[in-house]
């Protein structure tokens, strides 16, 4: 992607178009490349041009709102420096930093004109739409498809392959609306009575419509503009009807996928701007505005079907997509989601997924093991059945070949990852149905919660099987300690017991031979105690009785 080249014609545009000699520059994360990029773009247009750099007017940004806004309140409140222009490095940057300027009663671009850089969607909605710079993703992609083709066929390929990125001027920066400026029409320059002109111009003509289209045309849709403008010059000339029923037939080919709203009239526009000059009759002249005048409406009309279309479509597929999202998280254990998958990926028309876990987990995202294990699959023909342990196979398959589907047609898959947080611990891989990223890049990130969880709730049952386990091994080594106590307890008892029995007996003896004068005392006591056979487990309080009686 040309990052670079992109913010230089950026800046070409404000130094040289507008005039603009103090211009500030919003920085991105000062560890992204690309941002860096961008920023000695700026550095080098200053100097190209001859204008001074001013580290006042540079702040630092991270990519994300609030760096726009703390950006303005840096310059504006705190810096207080004069600048006719700023610059983001992205465009959710500059988008808060309009913001955050009209905020201030700071009219843009009268007062300070901005840029920002990516061209969002976001940024043609702003009031005034932002003047930025487009990287085709698609050309990325198609280069990047190309080289891979090109590598497992063996040819050798270029080790870098630069996509150009292209200036999207709109009104942010003081340019003038493009449509507006295509909708006005010259003076009548060239006045002539000879109505073969118009034919004569046909080519002219078509070749200005082509180029209003970006020249992104295919030459069987650049012969429909042709057709526009025939079907125009018939239905001046003998009201036919002609051109109406094309305008039907063009909006049913190109819709809204290859042709949007704005580029509709600027083609109408650009068509009135070289035809108008040609058109002497004023009866033909108001036939001509007329055409043009229902041109416009019926395009108007059909763009608000289509925008009501879309947005029907896609409250219908944010609501299945929710509700894929609640059965996800809702199911705890591999086998319900690979239930679930089945049901509700099949009703938004994937035809595959498959599954990958990681051998092992990794917080560095290019650091990709050498093996994995396919956990959860499906194709056409359902579930794909699998060891509870799941498939290990090498990564460089990406899938199994085994699992793939069996059908001759050659199928595209899309590869995306499985992280939570700043965990990489696997990826999926579709089966691409939908020609909508934002589908398979949601369900990605629904997958990713939910094998978490499912994971998560795994390795708690198996540490509640490790305690139980550890619990009833407690309880029986507490039982084996209770047995040897109470066995130590009763060996114990049973000779202190004999000891004491024999020491009472010792001190009755002693109590009776100090019996005083006229007290009788009991014969035989201690002769009967000593004539008494000693039992046999008794020995031990046996010998401490007859040392007793030695002493």
């Amino acid at each position: 992607m040309q990052f670079y080249g992109g913010m230089r014609t950026l800046m070409q545009h404000l130094i040289h178009d507008h005039g603009y000699r103090r211009i500030a520059f919003i920085r991105g994360s000062v560890s992204s490349v690309t941002g860096e990029d961008r920023y000695r773009a700026y550095t080098d247009s200053l100097a190209e041009a001859g204008l001074p750099f001013d580290p006042l007017l540079v702040t630092a940004g991270d990519f994300f709102a609030p760096s726009g806004e703390n950006a303005v309140r840096l310059l504006v409140d705190e810096r207080r420096v004069h600048f006719d222009a700023l610059v983001a490095a992205n465009d959710d940057m500059a988008i808060d930093a309009l913001q955050a300027l009209q905020a201030r009663a700071i009219r843009v671009p009268e007062d300070i004109a901005i840029a920002g850089f990516d061209d969002l969607v976001s940024a043609r909605s702003m009031i005034p739409p932002l003047t930025t710079v487009h990287l085709s993703a698609g050309a990325e992609t198609r280069s990047a498809a190309e080289l891979l083709v090109a590598i497992l066929n063996g040819e050798s390929v270029q080790h870098r392959v630069d996509i150009p990125a292209q200036l999207i001027i709109r009104q942010s920066c003081g340019c003038k609306s493009a449509a507006l400026a295509e909708f006005e029409v010259p003076g009548h320059s060239t006045v002539t009575d000879d109505q073969s002109t118009l034919p004569e111009r046909r080519t002219a003509i078509v070749s200005h419509m082509i180029s209003a289209c970006n020249d992104a045309l295919s030459a069987a849709e650049s012969a429909m503009l042709y057709r526009w403008h025939d079907t125009f010059v018939s239905d001046l000339q003998s009201t036919t009807g002609e051109f109406k029923r094309f305008l039907t037939e063009f909006v049913a080919l190109f819709g809204a996928s290859r042709i949007n709203h704005t580029t509709w009239q600027s083609l109408l526009s650009v068509h009135r701007r070289h035809v108008h000059p040609l058109l002497i009759d004023p009866n033909e002249l108001q036939r001509a505005e007329n055409l043009w005048q229902y041109g416009r409406v019926f395009l108007a009309e059909i763009a608000l079907n289509i925008e009501a279309q879309r947005e029907y479509r896609q409250a219908q597929l944010d609501a299945a997509l929710r509700s894929v999202g609640e059965d996800l998280i809702t199911t705890f254990d591999l086998q319900g989601l690979s239930e679930t998958i089945v049901r509700d990926f099949s009703k938004l028309g994937i035809p595959a997924c498959y599954v990958v876990l990681y051998a092992e987990s990794s917080t560095t995202p290019n650091r990709i093991p050498d093996h994995a294990r396919l956990v959860l699959a499906y194709n056409e023909s359902g579930i794909v059945p699998l060891a509870p342990e799941g498939c290990s196979f090498a990564i460089r398959d990406i899938v199994p070949p085994d699992y793939l589907p069996s059908r001759r047609a050659r199928s595209t898959l899309a590869v995306l990852p499985l992280q939570f947080r700043n965990e990489y611990f696997g990826y999926v891989v579709f089966e691409i149905g939908p020609l909508n990223g934002f589908i398979y890049e949601t369900l990605s990130l629904h997958l990713s919660s939910a094998l978490k969880g499912a994971l998560l709730v795994e390795q708690m049952k198996d540490l509640y099987k490790e305690a139980l386990h550890a619990k009833n091994l407690a309880e029986k080594a507490n039982q084996l300690k209770t047995q040897l106590l109470a066995n130590v307890s009763h060996e114990l008892r049973t000779p202190l017991n004999i000891i004491l029995s024999y020491s009472r007996l010792a001190l009755d003896e002693r109590r009776d031979s100090e019996v005083p004068t006229g007290v009788t005392r009991r014969p035989g006591t201690y002769s009967r105690l000593r004539s008494a056979p000693d039992p046999p487990d008794q020995r031990f309080a046996g010998s401490v009785a007859r040392g007793y009686r030695r002493a």
